[in-house]
């Protein structure tokens, strides 16, 4: 791209951002966005490449410290893109091991240890790819599963495009082997599409078990609770259920803050709130143009200004207030209630909805939470109405957020910036890895079979 065209989508990017991102300042100062600001037009004296330009947004992006903030690739490059690293992995501390080959001929283990990747250790790899990770605030388990889930496309983008792959490996059994591979022949869009339905699972799993007592249920989509929630919790009352696990891992979960407060209702024995706020920093439509996309919240412009921007209420204090979900008001205790033990398991996909819900339950005496340090920062974060910018030249997406959803509990100024601690850490070690072993499940039945003796 031109100096021209790299001026012109720079500055469509910072002054959006600057305009309507309700968080843009929530862990960056204005200072340190100055900087970023001033350093990238001395860059714009010549020309860039479409990746070296892309890296620059996402820099910016992952500064922000907010999960919900994104950058996106072109279209193009996720369709073009024909040579992707051939293995999905997983990170142990400094080390990286093989999850799956996503190439047939290439049939090594799970748990095999990558040494090298043309040239480069695993931590050299880590550390090119970490600063261009969304996370909320200074999480660090919510960027580690975006590195575990996404490393073929983070190598591309991050790292380089490799004509192709030298890669040392040691095996199960102690021995290092080289191979040199063209990696997985295969678009992005198609990767994306099996490795999306491969893990896709049923939206609502209950499974009792009437000699401890106890119930599992997992959640993987919350949207479908209309259709079943009140009933699930019948089940648990007429099979005299006292222990509780809640699964929320896995990047499901809760999905809309809705369905936390209908979930939460099941719990509470009183009237309660349990959001204090949605703030906005912007209800000006205008700077919304053709260069936007509104999808999921809305068909156009003019769908969004109705809708949103017109009924945003001052607040007086520099940001706008959206008053019209009905769970920003108090919230009654539902109609069945469970008031056994609850354990929710959490990892750092657990952000969002999901983190909202289990920071709520978790000031509820009766619940514990087992697993990793949610992804999600434990009071606040910035959603809510993301709209998908896409600058004119580079056609570079960006989703801004513009809600700052903020929890009504108490603020807890030494976890700024955290997720949600467990109350009982749990973390899977490469043995379990390999094994398959859902140490984090076993351990919460295992409190349950502890307190029972």
């Amino acid at each position: 791209y031109s100096p021209d065209q790299l001026k012109e989508d720079y500055n469509k990017f910072y002054t959006i951002m600057e305009k309507v991102h309700t968080g843009l300042f929530e862990y960056l100062t204005e200072n340190e966005w100055q900087a970023l600001k001033d350093s990238s037009f001395q860059l714009f004296t010549h020309p860039m490449s479409h990746s070296e330009f892309y890296r620059l947004i996402a820099l910016h992006v992952g500064k922000v410290r907010d999960m919900h903030t994104r950058h996106g690739v072109t279209d193009w490059w996720y369709k073009q893109k024909q040579n992707i690293f051939p293995f999905n992995v997983r990170y142990f501390g400094d080390k990286l091991y093989v999850s799956e080959s996503l190439v047939k001929e290439l049939g090594f283990e799970r748990g095999c240890e990558i040494i090298r990747i043309n040239g480069r250790t695993p931590r050299e790899i880590r550390d090119m790819i970490w600063p261009f990770i969304p996370a909320d605030g200074f999480n660090e388990t919510g960027k580690m599963a975006s590195l575990n889930d996404y490393f073929p496309w983070y190598v591309s983008l991050f790292v380089e495009e490799a004509e192709q792959y030298d890669i040392e490996l040691k095996k199960l059994d102690g021995e290092k082997v080289s191979i040199t591979t063209p990696g997985l022949r295969d678009c992005f869009s198609h990767l994306s599409f099996q490795q999306i339905w491969k893990c896709k699972k049923s939206a609502l799993e209950l499974a009792i078990d009437q000699e401890l007592r106890a119930a599992y249920f997992r959640i993987e989509d919350s949207r479908v609770f209309k259709d079943s929630i009140k009933t699930y919790f019948h089940r648990l009352v007429d099979n005299k259920v006292q222990h509780l696990v809640i699964d929320l891992r896995g990047g499901g979960g809760m999905r809309e803050e809705e369905q936390v407060a209908e979930l939460y209702s099941y719990f509470i024995k009183e009237r309660s709130k349990i959001f204090e706020a949605i703030q906005v920093k912007s209800n000006d439509y205008t700077l919304f143009d053709k260069d936007f996309t509104f999808k999921p919240y809305g068909k156009s412009l003019r769908h969004i200004r109705d809708a949103y921007f017109d009924k945003l209420v001052d607040s007086g204090n520099g940001y706008f207030l959206w008053q019209e979900e009905s769970y920003l008001g108090f919230i009654e205790p539902a109609d069945v209630q469970f008031d056994g033990t609850v354990y929710i398991l959490t990892d750092g996909r657990n952000y969002s909805a999901s983190t909202d819900f289990t920071s709520l339950a978790s000031q509820l005496d009766n619940v514990f939470i087992v697993g990793e340090e949610t992804g999600g920062e434990y009071r606040s974060y910035i959603s809510g109405a993301m709209f998908g910018l896409v600058l004119p030249n580079s056609k570079i997406g960006v989703k801004i957020p513009t809600w700052k959803t903020i929890l009504a509990i108490e603020e807890d100024k030494n976890n700024r910036g955290r997720g949600v601690i467990p109350d009982y850490p749990v973390s899977i070690s490469l043995d379990d890895f390999i094994n398959g072993k859902d140490v984090v499940k076993d351990f919460a039945f295992e409190l349950i079979t502890r307190g029972q003796q």
